[in-house]
């Protein structure tokens, strides 16, 4: 009977914890992170360029899709990787997203899977 008091105390104390997000998760973007970044510079304010990204401290939104930041988790200090719940045309869908911010904070990377990489340029606020 004690066990059975004992594991009715302790059980929901280890799913609470279960629940809980690690300590380096964030659910808002970094400030160094935040703004209008492209491609091409000549194309800020336009939206005409598919390598668009606006990030916001809880939204990001891309040529096409754009939605809800769900989590953020920072290595270090130039480099995150964030969850963002994406809709456009239809559709929505859970994405992950890497970005490497260069030392002088005037562009970010975006390592792909397979390799390659796109750069974006941090555009001038408007």
């Amino acid at each position: 009977m004690c066990l059975a008091f004992a594991a009715a105390l302790i059980l929901p104390a280890f799913a609470e914890a279960a629940a809980a997000p690690p300590r380096d998760v964030q659910f808002t973007m970094p400030l160094e992170f935040i703004g209008e970044w492209n491609q091409t510079l000549s194309d800020c304010g336009t939206g005409g360029n598919d390598s668009r990204l606006r990030v916001s401290a809880n939204s990001v939104r891309f040529y096409e899709s754009g939605g809800p930041i769900k989590a953020v988790v920072r290595r270090g200090a130039f480099e995150i990787m964030f969850i963002t719940e994406l809709s456009g045309e239809g559709q929505s869908w859970l994405a992950a997203h890497r970005l490497i911010l260069s030392s002088d904070g005037t562009y970010v990377t975006a390592p792909s899977d397979a390799g390659s990489a796109l750069v974006r340029y941090r555009c001038p606020s408007r």
